[in-house]
Order: structure tokens, then sequence, then C-alpha cells
């Protein structure tokens, strides 16, 4: 019987594993219904394979929500990582799409003054409208600005009285100041200026990304042409406009406003190729007596 117990203890674990005969079997079945022994220790290491099972079925399913729990992380860091590259797109993109329009008309405006200054012979007109609200009155101020090869003139009008002009050479270190209240006449030290100068706002502008993102720009009618108005101010009562032509890139109006009235209004005009030496040319100075400085 012990010998017996022996073999079915070596054939035990084989038995369990289903890897005997069928005769090996009967015999093993046999000897366990008999001896309560063997039939203790194969109940034992049932339990132990149950156990074991076990353990390992927990273990599996540790491992597998471990990689379930990798796989979602992984999944998440793709999400944050596309979300931070599709802000970073957008955050380029946004600005850029409003940015590149607004630059293109800001940029045609500036090229033109960039032409304007280069001309070698035009007559260009400022005409500012200011109001006075406290006694309900407008001055209108006139500035004829004659150019032609490196000389030049400019006229000044009170309303319609001229009020004083002065004549020079862009290379001179002089100008001529004739004063038509007093008259009386004066030369004073050239400070040549670019008379396009008036324009600095989009010279300046065209140089700043912030100041173009920040621009209003629509299209309006003035004069029976079609305009950009840049407006310059966020209040809806306080604010400046700049009024291109579209189909020139001139600039051909400034409006000023201040608590929903205008304050000012300029209007520019330009004529090319118009201007004769009798244009910039003094004449007859027998009616101008020269200032006398204290």
């Amino acid at each position: 019987m012990k010998q017996d117990c022996e073999i079915v203890k070596d054939l035990l674990p084989n038995y369990i594993e289903n890897l005997v005969s069928d005769e090996t079997k009967k015999y093993v079945q046999s000897h366990i219904s008999k001896c309560t022994n063997c039939r203790k220790i194969l109940n034992e290491i049932n339990e132990n394979n149950t156990l074991e099972n076990k353990q390992n079925e927990e273990a599996e399913k540790a491992q597998i929500e471990l990689i379930k729990k990798y796989k979602r992380k992984m999944i998440a860091i793709k999400i944050s990582i596309i979300a931070f590259i599709i802000i970073i797109v957008l955050g380029i993109i946004i600005p850029l799409a409003i940015y590149i329009p607004k630059y293109m008309i800001i940029k045609k405006a500036y090229n033109k003054i960039q032409e304007l200054s280069n001309m070698n012979n035009y007559k260009f007109t400022i005409t500012q409208i200011n109001t006075n609200y406290n006694i309900q009155s407008n001055s209108i101020y006139t500035e004829n600005y004659y150019y032609k090869d490196g000389k030049f003139k400019n006229e000044y009008y009170l309303d319609t009285e001229k009020s004083k002009s002065y004549y020079g050479d862009i290379y001179s270190d002089t100008i001529l100041y004739l004063f038509e209240d007093t008259k009386t006449k004066e030369h004073q030290p050239n400070t040549y200026e670019n008379i396009f100068d008036i324009f600095s706002d989009i010279q300046y502008d065209v140089h700043s990304f912030f100041n173009v993102i920040g621009l209003n720009i629509r299209e309006d009618i003035y004069n029976g042409k079609v305009c950009y108005v840049l407006r310059f101010g966020d209040s809806s009562s306080n604010y400046r406009e700049i009024w291109i032509e579209k189909d020139t890139m001139l600039q051909t109006r400034e409006l000023q406003v201040i608590f929903n009235k205008p304050y000012f209004e300029r209007t520019f005009s330009i004529e090319p190729n118009i201007v004769t030496e009798q244009d910039i040319t003094v004449y007859n100075l027998d009616n101008y007596s020269d200032i006398i400085k204290n």
C-alpha cells in the first residue's frame, strides 16, 4: 500500500494535468478512493493550483489594467500634444489671417507715399477744416505746395485770404518767407522736410505688427470713390480716421472726432507734372519790406 502511495504521488501532477493514459487514470482514481492520505494530497495540490491560478489571473488582470492605464495616459499625452500644436498653429494663423490683409493695405499706401516722394514735379494741396463748437464756427486752412526739380513754394490760406508763403530750394541754407498781413519778408534757416511726412501714420504703422493688428479697417465712400477707412482709437465717440482711396491707394482724407463731433478734417490732393518755373519763382518783392529784428 505504501508503495502504491509513492507511485500515485508521482503520478498526481500528470494526473491533474490530464497527461496520463486511461488505465493510469483509473488506477489513480481507484487508489485515491481508498487512500485518505493521497486524496488529501490531491486536494491540497488542487487547492494550491486553484490559488496559484487565481493569483496568476489577478496578476494578469493587474498587468492588463496597467497596460490600459499606460495606453490611456499615452493617448491623453498625444491629445495634449496635438491640442497644444493646434493652439500654437491657430495662435499663429489667426493673427496672420488678421494681419496680412490689413498689412497689404498699409503696405500699398506706404509704397504710394514713397512713389510720391520720388516725383520731381507736383502740386500737393492740403485743406483743413477746424470746427469751434463754442462759437459755432469753421475755419478753413489751405496749403498749396509746389515742387519742381528741388525748388519749392508753399502758400497758406486762411479761408480765402492768403496769409503767407515761402520759397526755397532743398539744397539751399535759407528759405524766403513772405507775410501777407504785414507785407514783410524774411530769410529763415532751411529746415526742409518731405511734405509727405504728413502721412506719418501710414509710414509708422507699416513697420509695426501690433499697430496693424489693432487697426479697425472698413470700406466706405468719399466723393464717389471707394476708400479704405483706418480708424485709430477704441472709443466710439473719440477717434481719428484716415481715408485711403482704393483705386489709387492715396490718402485723401483725415478726420478727427471728439465727443461724436468732427474736430477737424483734412483732405489731400496731388496733381503731378503741372508745376512750372513761374509757380516756384519769386518775382516782384517791391511791396515787401524786411523784418527788423531788435
